[in-house]
């Protein structure tokens, strides 16, 4: 039997990325409706906050889950991000 704990797994990566001082982390998430959404969302707000970083909603993007939608999304973000290159 093999299990995935989508909270630690989202915790530990997001920590991992944050003490590398990568700070442009997004999730790209269904509804948290969903159990398995829900855990992701709060493993990345459980790294954020022992990292001392907040507005960890603002790195939260919802999609209805399917691939449209998420396309359109992840494109909102990129053009958002080019615009304030210099955040990089």
């Amino acid at each position: 039997f093999v299990s995935c704990n989508n909270r630690v797994l989202i915790r530990n990566m997001v920590d991992e990325l944050l003490k590398r001082k990568m700070e442009n982390i997004f999730l790209l998430s269904g509804p948290e409706k969903f159990y398995c959404e829900l855990e992701c969302m709060k493993g990345m707000r459980d790294a954020f906050e022992n990292n001392g970083k907040q507005n960890v909603s603002d790195y939260f993007i919802q999609t209805n889950m399917g691939k449209e939608d998420a396309f359109r999304k992840t494109l909102q973000l990129l053009n958002i991000r080019i615009a304030g290159i210099g955040d990089y």
